[in-house]
């Protein structure tokens, strides 16, 4: 079965807070905080608007209909949520980006040069963090994450120019998506070069 990238350096998705009751075994971090814009045929939309059967626009196949959205909670605990969930604040121009918006460090994104040579690659959103500005900010609050489905993983349109994978099921993507796949050291090692 088609499947999402996961890349979160820690395996867990618990909360660490010394297993306290009111811990948040409800937060991922990967999907589209609902605020993240993304494009569709009549402009850009919060990710939290979108619904079942709307049109929004892919890397490699255009505009396509989502099959189905899946909307949950995230930082919802009243503990303090640790620091590698929390959402990237990532400045405009890295990925393509007009605007700043954030993104989740285990969602997967596209990463492309202007330089001719270089061939467009999925990275680990978490490699980005310290580069161009690109940093952890605190959830202070309650953040609905939205996951857009299709038949087949794709690489959507947000913030202007970005495009983030969303995908269905477990496994690997990168053959799905037409994009070549970094770990997330081969990522940073890319992004240090591409930033010299």
């Amino acid at each position: 079965m088609f499947g999402r990238a996961r890349f979160s350096e820690s395996k867990r998705h618990l909360c660490e807070a010394g297993g306290h009751p009111d811990g948040c075994a409800v937060c991922s971090a990967f999907g589209l905080l609902d605020e993240t814009e993304v494009m569709t045929p009549t402009g850009w939309v919060s990710a939290g608007q979108v619904m079942p059967g709307e049109e929004v626009m892919t890397y490699s196949d255009g505009f396509l209909p989502v099959l189905r959205v899946t909307r949950r909670p995230s930082f919802s605990s009243r503990v303090t949520c640790p620091g590698h969930f929390w959402p990237l604040m990532v400045a405009p121009g890295l990925l393509g980006n007009d605007r700043t918006f954030r993104l989740l460090p285990d969602d997967a994104v596209l990463f492309d040069t202007d330089d001719a040579e270089d061939v467009p690659v999925m990275i680990p959103a978490r490699a980005m963090i310290g580069c161009a500005g690109v940093v952890p900010c605190d959830p202070a609050q309650r953040q609905p994450v939205t996951e857009l489905w299709f038949a087949r993983p794709h690489l959507v349109a947000v913030a202007g120019g970005a495009y983030v994978l969303c995908s269905q099921g477990t496994g690997q993507t990168s053959a799905v998506v037409d994009v070549p796949t970094l770990g997330l050291a081969e990522a940073r090692k890319r992004l240090h070069a591409a930033r010299q």
